[in-house]
C-alpha cells in the first residue's frame, strides 16, 4: 500500500479518486512542528540548532499518518510545489523517522495544478525532498526568530505601548510610515491651466496653451491668477488655425498571466479584495483544480497551456486575435525565481468556475491569462497644434482612437493611479490650415498633489520592487501590521498608527542597517542562495548573528530614558518643524520657557513641557505644532469635574469616581449637566410593578441599557438613559426577555445535519450557539471561523474543525471561581 500525504483534505479527497486502489490519501492539514515560541528553540551558540516541536493541534492528524504509514510500503510526500511544501514534507518524514514509522521507500511528488494528467505525471516522476529548499525554509524561520525574539523584548522594555517587530514587516512598515512623512512634509503648489474648446463637424475636443510669448508652457509655469487671466484673455482674442497634425500608430502588448504579487495588485484594484483574502479564495479554486498553484512568482505557461489559451482565443474571436507565434514572458521583478508557471485556469474550454468570491477571481484570472496570448492592441495618437497667427498663443490637442481592440477586447489591466498626461479623448479629423470654432476658454486653478498613501496594491507591488519578502508572504505581512494596529486602513489606504511611527522611529535610529531596504533586499537574495544551493544556510546565518546580536546587546544595556531622548533627537525635524514667527520650536507654547520634549508614558509617547507639573501642556506624538485639544489634557467643567483623555478614549472625573464619555456623545456637547449626570449613574427609574425590584438605566462596556432582577435590555441612545419611563422600561425588558427566549429555543435546533464523521460515526451537525455559530459532534463542539456561514459549512471542514478542537483538550480550569488561583 502507497501511503500519499498532502496538505489539505480537499485535495486528498480529490486525488485520492485520480489515484484509485492501493493508494491512501491523508491530509496534514498544513505544517505539523514549528519552532515553540520561548527562548532557546534557536540555539545560536550550538551552530543554530533548532527545537521542533510537534502542533498540539496536530496530535490527531499525525497519529493517523504514523498508524497508516507503519502499513504502508510507500510514503510519498506530496505537498505543494514551493519551499513550504518542500518544508512540510520534510517534517512529517522527520517525525515518522522519530517514530520508527517511516517507511522503507520514500518518494516526494510535486503537481502545479490538481487535475488527473497533472497528478499521474507526477507521481510517474517522483524525486527526493530537495534539502536546498529545506535548508532555505530552516535559515528563514531561524532568522525572523532570531530577530523576532532579540527585538521585541528589547521594545517591551524600551518603548512603551510598542508590542513586537519583524524582520520583513517592519521594513514594510517603514514604508508606509516614509510615505506619510512625505505627505506631510509635502507644500503644495499653485498653478493654472488655460484651455479653450473647439468644435469642429460637430465633434467638440479641448486644446491647452501649450506656448505663450514665445516661453514653452508646462505644468507648473503659470503660478497665479494674474498670469492666468493675461494668458486667458490672449487666447480669447485670438483666431485660431491648425498649424500642425501629427499622426502616430502604436501598439500595446498585453500583460504576462498573473503571478501571486500581480494577482494580489489586481485584485485589490478590480475585486476590492485584501491581499489574505485573494489568497485564501485562490487556495481554494487550486483545491478545486480550477487553476494552477497560486504561489509562484513565474510569467510563462506550460507548452500544452499555450496552444489551449491560443484554441479558445480563436473559438471565441477570430484568427486575427491570435498572434503569429505563442508570446514568451520573463519577469523583470527583483529576484524573481520563476520556478512554476504563472497562475492560469487548469482548463480554457472552462470560462466560469465557482460562485461569489471564488467565480469572481476566477474570472480575473481566466481573463488575464487569456489576454496574455492574444494579439496586441493598434491605437493611433493624433497630435494637433492651433496657433493665433501673430505667435502670442500656441494650443495643443491630443487623442487616441483604438484601432484594432487586440487583447482589449477582454481585459486591461488596472492602474494605481492616472498617469498626468493620460489622454484618451476622441479627435474629429483635422488638416492643416483647418479654422475650428472656438466655443470657450477657461483658466482653471490647480494645486500639487502629495503622494499617494500606499493602497494593498500599491504596497506589494513596491516590496515586489525592492525585492522584499517573497509573494507567498505579501498577505501575512500586511494582515500582521494591522494585527498588531501599527496601521490602520482608511478609504482602502494605509496610514501608519501612532505606535507604528514610533516603533519604526526606533528602529531607524538604533537598527537601520536592519531595516534598510537594500539591506533586507540583500538579504532576500542570500535566501535564493541557499535556495539554490549556491550559499551554505549556517554561513548566512552566522554573518547575520555576528553583527546583529552586539547591537542589540548594546541597546538593551541603554536606559528607557536615554532611548526616549535619542529618538527625540533623531526625530526632532519632524517633531519641531520651524514656526512661522521664527520662534523656538521646542519653547512651550503654553508657559512661554519650557522646554518640549518626548516622554514615555504607560499608553505610548506624548509630547511635554518641561515645567511639569506647573504646566500641564502637551500634545500628542506625531502631532507637532498642534497644541492639545479639549479633551487631551485636563479640562475643568465646573463643580470639580475634570474632562480628561485615557487610553480608552475621553472621561470624567471627580473625586476619584469616574464615568466615560458616551461614544454618541461629542466631546464639544459635554457641559457640566451633562457630566454631573453620567458621574450620576445608574440611574433608577424605579420598582418593577410585578416584583417590586428596582429598575435602573445605565452606560456599559456595550453602550446604554436597562437592568431589572438579573435581566437586561439595550438602550439605542444615551438620551434614553435620562429619558426612558416606567411604562417603556417596563415594555422593553419584556421584548428582551421574548426575543432572548425565542433565541434559545431556536438554538436547539440545528442549522445542518451533515452527516457522520468518518472515524467516529457520530453525527455532525451545524448549530446556533449563545457566543456565535458552532459544529458538533455531540462530544467536542467547535466554534466556526469568524465570518464562516454555519449554512455552508461542509462535512470536511467540521471534521477537521472538531478534530482539531478534540487534539487541543478540554480547556484548563482556574483554581476558583472567578478567574484567580489561591495563592499557596
Amino acid at each position: 500500500m502507497k501511503l500519499v500525504v498532502v496538505e489539505s483534505p480537499a485535495k486528498a479527497k480529490t486525488i485520492e479518486k485520480y489515484l484509485g486502489p492501493g493508494h491512501r490519501v491523508l491530509a496534514s492539514y498544513g505544517h505539523v512542528r514549528d519552532l515553540p515560541a520561548k527562548d532557546g528553540s534557536v540555539d545560536p551558540e550550538h551552530d543554530f540548532a533548532m527545537e521542533w516541536q510537534v502542533s498540539p493541534d496536530k496530535s490527531r492528524q499525525l497519529k493517523a499518518i504514523t498508524d497508516e504509514a507503519r502499513n504502508a510500503d510507500t510514503l510519498i510526500l506530496a505537498t505543494d510545489p514551493d519551499r513550504e511544501g518542500e518544508a512540510i514534507s520534510w517534517h512529517l518524514a522527520e517525525v515518522l523517522r522519530k517514530k520508527k514509522a517511516l517507511p522503507a521507500k520514500v518518494q516526494r511528488v510535486a503537481f502545479n495544478a490538481i487535475t488527473k494528467s497533472a497528478v499521474t505525471e507526477a507521481m510517474a516522476h517522483p524525486r527526493e525532498l530537495d534539502m536546498d529548499l529545506i535548508d532555505a525554509y530552516k535559515a528563514r524561520r531561524a532568522l525572523d526568530y532570531l530577530v523576532g525574539f532579540t527585538l521585541s523584548p528589547i521594545l517591551w522594555r524600551k518603548l512603551p505601548g510598542a508590542k513586537s517587530a519583524g524582520r520583513v514587516q517592519s521594513v514594510a512598515l517603514r514604508l508606509i510610515v516614509d510615505r506619510e512623512r512625505d505627505i506631510e512634509l509635502f507644500r503644495a503648489q499653485e498653478y493654472w491651466s488655460v484651455t479653450a474648446s473647439f468644435e469642429a463637424d460637430g465633434q467638440n475636443f479641448i486644446a491647452r496653451l501649450a506656448e505663450f510669448d514665445g516661453q514653452k508652457i508646462d505644468r507648473l509655469t503659470i503660478g497665479n491668477r494674474g498670469d492666468a487671466e493675461r494668458a486667458k484673455a490672449a487666447v480669447e482674442a485670438g483666431h485660431f488655425t491648425v498649424s500642425s497634425v501629427e499622426t502616430k500608430p502604436f501598439s500595446r502588448n498585453p500583460p504576462p498571466p498573473f503571478t501571486t504579487s500581480t494577482l494580489q495588485q489586481e485584485a485589490a484594484r478590480k475585486l476590492g479584495f485584501a491581499a489574505s483574502h485573494t489568497m485564501r479564495v485562490a487556495q481554494a479554486l487550486y483545491e478545486q483544480g480550477l487553476i494552477t498553484y497560486m504561489r509562484t512568482d513565474g510569467v510563462d505557461m506550460a507548452e500544452e497551456a499555450i496552444s489551449a489559451a491560443r484554441r479558445a482565443i480563436a473559438d471565441r474571436y477570430n484568427a486575427g486575435y491570435v498572434p503569429d507565434r505563442p508570446r514568451k514572458y520573463t519577469s523583470k521583478v527583483k529576484n524573481a525565481q520563476e520556478a512554476h508557471e504563472a497562475i492560469r485556469p487548469t482548463d480554457f474550454t472552462r470560462r466560469s468556475g465557482g460562485t461569489g468570491d471564488h467565480a469572481r477571481l476566477y474570472e480575473l484570472v481566466y481573463n488575464r491569462a487569456l489576454a496574455s496570448q492574444m494579439a496586441s492592441a493598434r491605437l493611433e495618437r493624433t497630435t494637433v497644434e492651433l496657433g493665433d497667427g501673430v505667435g502670442r498663443a500656441v494650443l495643443r490637442a491630443t487623442g487616441q482612437v483604438v484601432l484594432f481592440p487586440g487583447y482589449l477586447a477582454l481585459y486591461e489591466e488596472g492602474r494605481d493611479e492616472k498617469a498626468d498626461d493620460e489622454d484618451g479623448a476622441r479627435m474629429p479629423i483635422l488638416r492643416e490650415g483647418d479654422a475650428p470654432a472656438k466655443t470657450g476658454v477657461e483658466a482653471s486653478q490647480h494645486f500639487t498633489q502629495p503622494p499617494p498613501r500606499y493602497s494593498e496594491a500599491s504596497l506589494v507591488k513596491r516590496l515586489e520592487e525592492l525585492g522584499i519578502g517573497r509573494p507567498s508572504t505579501y498577505a501575512s505581512i500586511l494582515q500582521t501590521l494591522k494585527d498588531r494596529e501599527y496601521v490602520r486602513v482608511e478609504k482602502a489606504r494605509f496610514v501608519p498608527e501612532e505606535s507604528g511611527r514610533l516603533v519604526t522611529a526606533f528602529l531607524e535610529r538604533f537598527f537601520e542597517r536592519y531595516v534598510s531596504y537594500d539591506y533586507t533586499a540583500e538579504l532576500e537574495e542570500e535566501l535564493d542562495d541557499v535556495s539554490g544551493g549556491r550559499l551554505e544556510w549556517h554561513k548566512l546565518l552566522e554573518h547575520f548573528w555576528r553583527d546583529f546580536r552586539p547591537k542589540a546587546g548594546e541597546v538593551m544595556d541603554q536606559k528607557p530614558s536615554e532611548i526616549t531622548a535619542a529618538i527625540d533627537e533623531f526625530l526632532e525635524p519632524w517633531l519641531y518643524p520651524p514656526r512661522e514667527d521664527g520662534t523656538d520650536p521646542r519653547l512651550c507654547p503654553s508657559c512661554g520657557n519650557g522646554r518640549l520634549s518626548l516622554r514615555g508614558g504607560r499608553f505610548g509617547a506624548f509630547i511635554a513641557c518641561s515645567n511639569y507639573p506647573e504646566c500641564r501642556y502637551t500634545q500628542k506624538f506625531g502631532q507637532a505644532g498642534v497644541e492639545a485639544q479639549p479633551g487631551e489634557g485636563p479640562q475643568q467643567l465646573g463643580n470639580g469635574i475634570e474632562l480628561k483623555t485615557g487610553r480608552y478614549g475621553p472621561y470624567l472625573e471627580r473625586d476619584g469616581k469616574r464615568a466615560s464619555v458616551p461614544k454618541d456623545v461629542p466631546i464639544e456637547n459635554v457641559t457640566t449637566d451633562l457630566a454631573e449626570q453620567l458621574l450620576s449613574l445608574p440611574r433608577e427609574i424605579g420598582p418593577h410593578p410585578e416584583t417590586g425590584k428596582p429598575i435602573t438605566a445605565s452606560i456599559g462596556r456595550y453602550g446604554p441599557y436597562l437592568a431589572h432582577d438579573g435581566k437586561y435590555a439595550k438602550l439605542g441612545s444615551t438620551a434614553e438613559v435620562f429619558e426612558t419611563g416606567m411604562n417603556a422600561a417596563v415594555s422593553k425588558l419584556a421584548d428582551a426577555a421574548n426575543a432572548a427566549g425565542a433565541q434559545r429555543s431556536s438554538a436547539r435546533e440545528p442549522i445542518a445535519v451533515l452527516g457522520t464523521h468518518p472515524v467516529s460515526g457520530k453525527e455532525i451537525k451545524a448549530m446556533a450557539g449563545r457566543y456565535g455559530p458552532y459544529v458538533s459532534d455531540g462530544t467536542t463542539h467547535a466554534t466556526l471561523p469568524k465570518g464562516t456561514d454555519p449554512k455552508e459549512v461542509t462535512l470536511d471542514q467540521a471534521v477537521q474543525w472538531i478534530d482539531e478542537k478534540a487534539a487541543k483538550g478540554p480547556a484548563k480550569k482556574t483554581g476558583r471561581r472567578g478567574g484567580r488561583r489561591k495563592k499557596s
